[in-house]
């Protein structure tokens, strides 16, 4: 196996101190920016194995993650509180370490959307990049649908995530695996409603489903397969949220669908999906399938009911449950 000389270089890094981040912990040093950052590299670091150095999804410990979350805040605080030359790629290091702390279930504490996204801005003021930027997106967005930490749909937040969609296209084309999902929209409380996609396992069925705990689970919406639906590889789901407030278009594979929805005769079934987002189409629908109707025993309307839940309540006040 050839190593080029920058990963070499990390592993020599990796093996020589690995074994001494205890000292190095120890040692003293003048609290700032940079040395927290020193401090909360040594904690990822500790976990690091053979050729791997310690990452953020490595970390097990809750004493170890709720002591990245104090040094990353810490060093926020003061990048707010005083104009300070920082390195772009450490904020956005930074950043996004802290927002993958807050979100593993060592992490006790439940933030909410709303306050999670006033940091992004904050983040995104500052850097503008392609990761302040795509997270920016996503936390307007799952403000915007109303369905976390019980807000209302909001139309605003949902079209500046619109514009949004739109220069990550543009700043995302020369990535690779620019269409392999980066978060999913789950059923947590909080921010714990986007789960990181390491936490989300494809099958060879192409179905998606959430790991790890029992805990976590992917939310599940409707939506409507937009005309004509003739491409087999392109097609667009508009999804429900509310009145439509603002319209949300999702791209999604027909010939993909476990069902085959390819074709002009699909255009318009009502369908359930999990939502992921990616940096080359923003929203993407996942285990896309049409949505099954039960009929209400009062009233005799055919309900939805997604494939998460055994029972609606028909507008008529009626329970429709699966399996009546």
């Amino acid at each position: 196996m050839t190593i080029s000389r920058r990963t070499s270089s990390s592993i020599y890094i990796g093996l020589k101190f690995n074994d001494k981040t205890k000292e190095l912990a120890r040692l003293e040093v003048v609290e700032d920016i940079y040395s927290r950052r020193v401090k909360a590299a040594l904690i990822k670091l500790k976990y690091g194995k053979d050729e791997n150095l310690g990452t953020l999804e490595t970390v097990t410990s809750k004493q170890d993650i709720c002591e990245i979350v104090r040094l990353c805040e810490l060093n926020f605080q003061e990048m707010d509180s005083r104009d300070i030359t920082l390195l772009r790629k450490a904020i956005d290091l930074e950043h996004k370490d802290w927002l993958n702390a807050i979100r593993t279930d060592a992490f006790s504490d439940i933030y909410t959307i709303e306050d999670v996204m006033m940091r992004i801005r904050r983040w995104h003021a500052l850097l503008r990049s392609l990761n302040s930027t795509f997270y920016s997106f996503i936390f307007l967005t799952a403000l915007g649908i109303g369905c976390v930490d019980n807000v209302a749909p909001n139309a605003e937040l949902l079209r500046e995530a619109s514009q949004l969609q739109e220069k990550i296209k543009k700043l995302s084309k020369s990535l690779s695996k620019s269409r392999k999902p980066k978060e999913w929209f789950g059923k947590g409380p909080g921010v714990k409603a986007i789960i990181p996609a390491h936490r989300v396992h494809k099958h060879e069925s192409g179905a998606v489903q959430a790991g790890e705990t029992s805990t976590t689970h992917l939310a599940v919406f409707k939506g409507t397969i937009c005309r004509p639906n003739t491409k087999r590889q392109t097609g667009y789901i508009q999804m429900d949220i509310g009145d439509n407030v603002f319209p949300i278009k999702l791209f999604f594979v027909p010939v993909k669908t476990n069902e085959q929805l390819v074709g002009s005769r699909y255009a318009g079934e009502r369908v359930e999906f999990v939502l992921a987002f990616t940096f080359a189409d923003g929203y993407e629908a996942y285990n896309v399938a049409r949505l099954k109707k039960y009929e209400c025993t009062r009233c005799k309307k055919k309900v939805e009911i997604t494939s998460d839940k055994c029972w609606v309540t028909c507008s008529c006040g009626k329970t429709v449950n699966k399996l009546d």
